[in-house]
């Protein structure tokens, strides 16, 4: 099995924009793991859950090989 690290990033129109990590259910719909959020120069590393995410915000994300496809479409539909 392969994994591999991405970057995502909320577009304007993301329905995860306000919202926590939790209330999001990030990992339990995508099956990958947060690393971390770049938010402008700041970077949360290991995000906690009740972490709102906002606009542009870069989510590092690892996860198996297709998800990065599975991110993107979750968090940018």
């Amino acid at each position: 099995m392969y994994f591999t690290l991405i970057i995502s990033q909320l577009k304007s129109t993301s329905k995860a924009i306000g919202r926590s990590i939790k209330e999001f259910k990030f990992r339990q719909r995508t099956v990958a793991t947060l690393i971390a959020i770049r938010r402008d120069l700041e970077i949360i590393a290991s995000p906690d859950l009740e972490v709102i995410l906002q606009q542009d915000d870069r989510l590092v994300v690892a996860g198996q090989f297709d998800v990065l496809e599975k991110v993107d479409n979750f968090i940018n539909k």
